[in-house]
């Protein structure tokens, strides 16, 4: 993970230009990946309200507790999340289009 300098990417720079990673670190990988955050407060404070959600309840988890919250899902058996998964591994095969290798970086 590297940072942009001065703390905001600048989307019309090249990634070298935002990040101070030498060239010989670059090189040593097949892919970079640009997670940008998009400032907003309303955003960030419900991502904040989850964190902090998910949090209190694994609490309760390890307390054994019951902590629920009136709108709270409940969670999925292990046993249909492994079927899931194992299903998704069988048949999800993704594919690029030619809309987004543009956005890949060589």
């Amino acid at each position: 993970a590297a940072n942009p300098i001065g703390g905001q990417y600048d989307s019309g720079a090249t990634f070298a230009d935002n990040v101070e990673l030498t060239d010989p670190i670059l090189q040593r990988f097949d892919i970079l990946c640009v997670l940008q955050d998009i400032v907003d407060p309303l955003l960030d404070e419900q991502l904040a309200a989850h964190v902090i959600g998910s949090h209190r309840h694994a609490m309760c988890l390890q307390g054994n507790q019951t902590c629920k919250s009136p709108n709270a899902a409940e969670p999925l058996p292990q046993d249909f999340l492994r079927k899931y998964l194992t299903h998704a591994r069988d048949t999800c095969e993704p594919r690029l289009h030619s809309i987004d290798q543009n956005k890949i970086s060589r």
